[in-house]
């Protein structure tokens, strides 16, 4: 009996045609020996063909077959072959049943027969009948048994698996009924929209490995993948059924079908995210203040796996973080998902970002106390280039994180002056403080009263040892304020020292000891000066006549004698208590401007002390 190979044979003939199938039927390809031919034959119109039906006469040279039938193969015993099986011929004849290599044909014939007929199924009897009567070698053999197997573990029915297994590259497969990729097949790929792939990548024969296709972005828009397989193979054959019913029937082709699948590509997205922490958390005066920031992208399918790169340039697309500092406030804010209306903006910034990483801000100066806090946002119309702006998604952080706030403690900025700076025992004094600027509620300020002192306090920073304390008074820091220090009741010299205890939000303060605004010196009063006697009155010429004296010897004259002198005297006494009592006065004007040159000395080193 003389075996027949089929070739593939991509048009399918009409059921019913006799005329269609003309006889001259010769051999093709395969081996035999002259009691056995196993391999092809062919009519005159070149038909490639294979026998089935072992066990009846092979077609002459003139045999006439009368009508091509297609569907799942009935062996001549009436078993119907189950799917797998129509697959599995039909993925033979597809992908070696063309051949012109003898033994590949004579392989593919010997498959057939152990699919077809009863009883020469491999390892069988009946095949092994086969095998001896056509004096087959064992790599023919080996060969036919091998393509048995493997048709069968690569029968279908198919699909197609893609998917973007990395950025610039998509993978596919053909896939069995097995779930094995399937060598053999002829791909076709085709494009759209953002996505591109090179003519030479478009066609391809798949392999039990899967295929990665380089694909090309034009954009950041969506893009697809249509790929098919124009002819995978069904479950299902054509044979040719013959006049006579002792004759084999011949099948003629296998059954194919298309397969096809596309791949969807999204447009390209990125939700970039930003933990930010400030620069400082704790400030005094006037200071710098930026924000760090860390870039990275939101967990999950949704924040995209790579920071996007610009198709066109091959450049990372550019974002701008802008960071907005909120402040001075009067209290640590609160969380919330917006900023608080009528919050007080000190200043915005931006920081330009291309990628994941650690930035600064520039920064910010500081100049007045109070907490002051960051906001960022991110917006998709600050990406560069501008075609990237749909696939970007907005970030906006939170007001009054933690890690976003800043504290500028507050400096009180106190003074104060005593109601009096000098008297007597005896007086009542008093204290006046100012604040200036506000702070926050809750702080006090502690007036405290050293002396007597026997001597007026020089400005120092700290109180001396040893320094008698007179009274203390606590008050409310907030607005004007008056402490109550009674009457001093001992002479000496007292000053008041302010101080405030600070907190978290207020840096401490402490007044100048002996600050000449706040120190006041008490004398007792004195006995009243004595006044120089007021001479007495000059005795007024005598207008009585003189007698001329007699003519005496020149003498000198005796103090006794010289009463007009001691007029002349008296008047030089009164003018020397004159002279002494300007000098006096003198000496007085002297002693006041002494004093106020002391007091401004005093009064300059104070505001040296308070500017320190």
């Amino acid at each position: 009996m003389i075996g027949l190979v089929i070739a593939l044979c991509c048009l399918l003939l009409p059921i019913g045609q006799a005329s269609a199938i003309s006889t001259g039927w010769r051999l093709g390809a395969g081996l035999g020996s002259a009691a056995l031919w196993v391999g092809q034959q062919r009519n005159a119109e070149g038909l490639l063909v294979y026998c089935t039906d072992y066990e009846k006469h092979s077609p002459g040279v003139n045999e006439s077959y009368v009508a091509v039938k297609e569907g799942s193969f009935v062996r001549s015993d009436g078993v119907r072959l189950s799917p797998q099986q129509n697959s599995a011929l039909s993925y033979l004849l597809l992908r070696w049943g063309r051949t012109h290599d003898n033994l590949t044909a004579a392989a593919v014939q010997l498959s057939i027969w152990a699919l077809t007929s009863p009883g020469r199924s491999w390892h069988s009897p009946g095949m092994s009948q086969i095998i001896a009567k056509g004096s087959l070698p064992a790599a023919a053999v080996s060969l036919g048994l091998s393509l048995t197997e493997q048709s069968l573990r690569f029968a279908g029915p198919y699909r197609i698996a893609m998917a973007m297994s990395r950025p610039g590259a998509a993978s596919v497969s053909i896939l069995g009924a097995s779930g094995a990729s399937v060598p053999g097949l002829a791909v076709r790929l085709k494009s759209s929209g953002t996505l591109s792939v090179a003519g030479k990548d478009q066609l391809w024969t798949s392999t039990a490995t899967a295929h990665m296709v380089p694909v090309q972005r034009t954009g950041f828009g969506a893009g697809s993948l249509q790929v098919a397989v124009d002819q995978a193979p069904a479950a299902a054959l054509q044979w040719l059924v013959p006049k006579s019913k002792t004759t084999q029937r011949l099948i003629s082709s296998e059954v194919t079908s298309p397969v096809q699948a596309t791949l969807k590509v999204q447009a390209l997205s990125m939700k970039p995210v930003v933990h930010t922490e400030t620069s400082a958390k704790v400030l005094s005066g006037t200071a710098e203040l930026n924000d760090t920031l860390t870039v990275s992208l939101a967990a999950g399918p949704a924040g995209g796996q790579t920071w996007l790169i610009d198709p066109q340039s091959n450049k990372p697309v550019e974002l701008r973080v802008i960071s907005m500092l909120w402040g001075p406030l009067n209290a640590r804010p609160r969380e919330s998902t917006v900023v608080p209306s009528g919050t007080p903006l000190l200043g915005t910034v931006s920081t330009a970002v291309r990628g994941p990483g650690r930035f600064s801000t520039p920064a910010l100066t500081i100049s007045k106390p109070g907490y002051y806090v960051w906001t960022e946002r991110i917006n998709p119309s600050s990406a560069i280039p501008a075609s990237a702006h749909d696939s970007i998604r907005p970030w906006q952080g939170s007001f009054g994180l933690p890690a976003e706030t800043s504290l500028s403690r507050w400096r009180p900025a106190i003074s104060t002056e005593l109601s009096s700076h000098q008297g007597e025992p005896g007086i009542a004094i008093s204290d006046q403080l100012h604040l200036s600027g506000s702070i926050p509620a809750g702080q006090t300020v502690r007036l405290t009263m050293y002396g007597p002192l026997a001597e007026r306090p020089l400005p120092a920073s700290q109180v001396p040892a040893g320094s008698k304390i007179f009274k203390s008074v606590e008050l409310p820091l907030s607005g004007p304020m008056k402490a109550d220090f009674g009457i001093l009741p001992l002479p000496g010299c007292y000053t008041v020292v302010a101080t405030v205890a600070g907190s978290t939000e207020v840096v401490p303060f402490r007044g100048i000891f002996g600050d000449p605004q706040e120190t006041v010196c008490l004398k007792r009063a004195s006995a009243p000066m004595p006044q120089p006697p007021h001479p007495g009155p000059v005795a007024a010429p005598s207008t009585a006549p003189t007698k001329p004296a007699p003519a005496t010897t020149a003498s000198p004259p005796s103090q006794s004698s010289s009463q007009p002198n001691q007029g002349v005297a008296k008047l030089a006494n009164t003018g020397n208590a004159g002279l002494l009592a300007v000098s006096g006065g003198a000496g007085l004007l002297t002693l006041a401007g002494c004093t106020v040159l002391l007091l401004s000395k005093l009064r300059l080193r104070r505001n040296r002390f308070l500017r320190q």
